[in-house]
C-alpha cells in the first residue's frame, strides 16, 4: 500500500505545473528514495525499502557516462529432502559504470536510458535449519561476480533546491555457492536477477 501511495505522489508532482526554476548548476544533492524489488525466480524474494539517494551535477542532453551502486538482498528457497524450505540470505553489493543517453523534455524534466555493468560482492549466509537438513556447515560465503543492469530514470526539478526521480532497472546477477558436507562438495547456482522500481527526492546541498 505504501509503495502505491509513493508512486502516486511522484506522478502527481510530475504532472503538476509549477513556475519554479530548475535545479540548475547544482553540484551535489542528497535525499531519500523508496525502492520496490521483484525477483525473477519464483524461489527468490527480493527485499525493498527506504534508502539514500544522491545526484552529482545536473542532467544535460546527450550521450555520457554513468555509474552507481544499487545494493540489495534476497531470501532464497530451495528444495531439500523433497520439500521447499528457507535456504538462506543472499546480499549483492555491486559497483557499476556504463554509458547512456539523456533526453531533455523541458527545462526541468530529463529522461536517461543507459546500460551499466561491473562487479558485485555476493555474500550468502546459509540458514542453520537448511544446513542441518543437508548435513552441511552453516556460515557466510562471499564471492565476487559480474553484474549487468539496463536502466531507465526520469528527473524532474521542482525548483532550484528540490528534485524528484522515478527509475526502473533490471539487474542480472548469477552467483554460485559451494556447500561442503562430510561426504561431498556441491556447487549451487543461484538466480539473483531482480526488477526494481524506485521513487526519490533530493535536496541540493551545494
Amino acid at each position: 500500500m505504501c509503495s502505491r501511495v509513493a508512486i502516486l505522489a511522484v506522478y502527481t508532482l510530475l504532472l503538476s505545473p509549477t513556475a519554479a526554476q530548475a535545479q540548475e548548476k547544482n553540484s551535489f544533492a542528497l535525499g531519500v528514495n523508496f525502492t520496490q524489488r521483484i525477483a525473477s525466480d519464483d524461489k527468490t524474494q527480493a527485499s525493498g525499502g527506504i534508502g539514500v539517494s544522491w545526484r552529482l551535477g545536473h542532467s544535460e542532453e546527450g550521450w555520457g557516462f554513468t555509474y552507481g551502486l544499487g545494493w540489495y538482498g534476497s531470501d532464497i528457497e530451495r528444495s531439500i529432502g523433497g520439500r521447499n524450505m528457507y535456504f538462506g540470505e543472499l546480499k549483492v553489493r555491486p559497483i557499476v559504470a556504463g554509458y547512456g543517453y539523456t533526453h531533455r523534455f523541458t527545462r526541468r524534466m530529463y529522461l536517461t536510458g543507459d546500460l551499466v555493468g561491473g562487479m558485485a560482492v555476493a555474500t550468502f549466509e546459509l540458514d542453520s535449519h537448511a544446513a542441518e537438513a543437508m548435513g552441511s556447515a552453516a556460515g557466510s560465503k562471499t564471492r565476487v561476480i559480474p553484474i549487468i543492469r539496463p536502466e531507465l530514470k526520469a528527473w524532474y526539478d521542482l525548483n532550484r533546491r528540490w528534485g524528484i526521480s522515478v527509475g526502473a532497472w533490471y539487474a542480472i546477477a548469477r552467483p554460485s555457492v559451494t556447500l561442503t558436507t562430510p561426504v561431498s562438495t556441491e556447487t549451487v547456482h543461484l538466480r539473483a536477477d531482480t526488477f526494481s522500481f524506485s521513487t526519490g527526492i533530493v535536496y541540493r546541498i551545494f
